[in-house]
């Protein structure tokens, strides 16, 4: 599949941008969708000499409100490239109609491995995957140890807890999208509403880290996307989870 076939994306008005940023290319760009996760497609853009950048949009179709956020992760991501946590570094953001009809974000691409199938966290030695496993509270513990006021993050602290306001926004949102009853659905909203849980957030997963290659022992990721990042907590409440049973692409 060529670029200009590349769903979502304008490759020659992307290219433009590139230029307007003071990126160092040698067009034309060329693009090609990665990584498993839907919440915003991510792409990787491609120079004629082999540099690499990530370029991250909202899904195609309808949007509801506050989801799919691209602007809010550049937000994060550059106010945390002061901070220990591990990063990529944010090259660029634009919503410029002439470029595209929805934001776009564009940041550095960080080379490593990412485990993000069954097929990668079989492949590992136990030493690895240990240091690994062990890498993820230490980075965890940078992330909370985070000043939001010296970053310029405190609009992230929400005043309800955690939990009230992701069901008071989900409901909201399956009230603006349903395309059918669901019975069940509506039955456990209305149990988990009347018995708000206690929740560990738990966004914070493997696939959610990119690791060096070639290095057994390790103690940090190269680097964390946003996700884990995306909203103001209390550590106690917090916690990274295991690598899901995901099917490998085939």
């Amino acid at each position: 599949m060529s670029s200009a076939d590349i769903v979502g994306i304008d490759a020659g008005a992307v290219g433009r941008w590139f230029a307007t940023l003071g990126v160092d290319f040698a067009g034309p760009l060329t693009f090609r969708r990665i990584g498993l996760g839907q919440s915003n497609l991510t792409y990787l853009v491609q120079d004629q000499d082999g540099r690499r950048w990530v370029l991250r949009r909202p899904p195609l179709g309808r949007l509801l409100a506050s989801a799919h956020d691209v602007a809010r992760e550049a937000r994060i991501l550059t106010a945390l490239e002061s901070t220990a946590v591990p990063t990529p570094r944010v090259l660029g953001l634009t919503d410029d109609p002439a470029v595209t009809d929805v934001p776009l974000l564009l940041m550095e691409f960080v080379d490593g491995e990412v485990v993000d199938r069954m097929s990668i966290a079989r492949s590992l030695t136990p030493e690895r995957r240990r240091a690994i496993g062990m890498s993820l509270p230490r980075t965890l513990a940078k992330v909370h140890a985070i000043d939001l006021e010296v970053t310029g993050l405190t609009g992230l602290a929400g005043h309800k807890p955690y939990a009230q306001r992701q069901l008071k926004r989900w409901s909201a949102q399956w009230e603006r999208s349903r395309t059918r009853e669901l019975p069940a659905l509506e039955d456990l909203t209305r149990r988990l509403v009347a018995a708000v849980p206690e929740h560990h957030r738990g966004d914070a997963r493997t696939w959610a880290a990119c690791w060096p290659t070639g290095r057994p022992r390790v103690r940090t990721p190269r680097a964390t996307s946003s996700r884990p990042l995306s909203t103001a907590s209390r550590p106690a409440r917090n916690s990274w989870r295991p690598t899901r049973r995901r099917r490998d692409a085939t």
